[in-house]
C-alpha cells in the first residue's frame, strides 16, 4: 500500500512541478514587460502604447491557459498533501505493528 501511494505521489508531483515551471515562466514574461511597462510610462509614450498592446495580446494568449494550469496546481497540491499525510499516517501505523 505504501508504494502505491510513493508511486501515486511521484506520477502527480511530475506533473506538478512541470506546471509550477511554466506558471513561473509565465510570470517572469510579465514581470519583465512590467517592468518595461513602468520604464516607458515616464520616458516613452510610444513605447509605452506599445507595451500596452503587447500587454492585451500576452494577455488573451496566456490568460485562459494560465487560469487552467493554475487551477490543476492548485488541485495537484492538494491531492500530493493528501498522499504524504496518508504516507506518515501508513508509516506511524505500520511502525506501531
Amino acid at each position: 500500500r505504501y508504494e502505491d501511494y510513493l508511486q501515486e505521489y511521484n506520477e502527480k508531483y511530475k506533473v506538478y512541478s512541470y506546471l509550477n515551471s511554466q506558471i513561473e515562466k509565465t510570470q517572469s514574461e510579465f514581470l519583465k514587460v512590467q517592468e518595461d511597462f513602468n520604464v516607458a510610462k515616464e520616458r516613452d509614450k510610444d513605447k509605452y502604447y506599445y507595451i500596452v498592446d503587447r500587454l492585451r495580446d500576452m494577455y488573451h494568449e496566456s490568460g485562459t491557459r494560465h487560469k487552467l494550469m493554475k487551477k490543476v496546481f492548485v488541485l495537484l497540491h492538494e491531492e500530493l498533501q493528501s498522499i504524504k499525510q496518508r504516507m506518515k499516517d501508513f508509516a506511524k501505523d505500520y511502525s506501531k505493528e
